[in-house]
């Protein structure tokens, strides 16, 4: 069987735990999902993920996400 790829819906991400996603890609997803529910404001996405603006911003800048600083 192919892998289960994340997927989204108005309640929720889902992300497999199968070993077909690495940590990396997996928090990649989180934060462009939240970025994509925030018109891409990175203040609103942190506060909806629970972490600082500044952390934010350095794992934006860290997988060359697209934000509004």
């Amino acid at each position: 069987a192919a892998p289960a790829a994340p997927r989204t819906d108005r309640e929720g991400l889902f992300i497999p735990l199968d070993g077909s996603l690495s940590l990396h890609e997996m928090e990649k997803f989180i934060i462009q999902e939240a970025l994509n529910r925030t018109d891409a404001n990175v203040t609103a996405a942190a506060r909806m993920l629970g972490t600082t603006r500044e952390t934010l911003r350095y794992r934006v800048q860290k997988y060359h996400l697209k934000c509004k600083f």
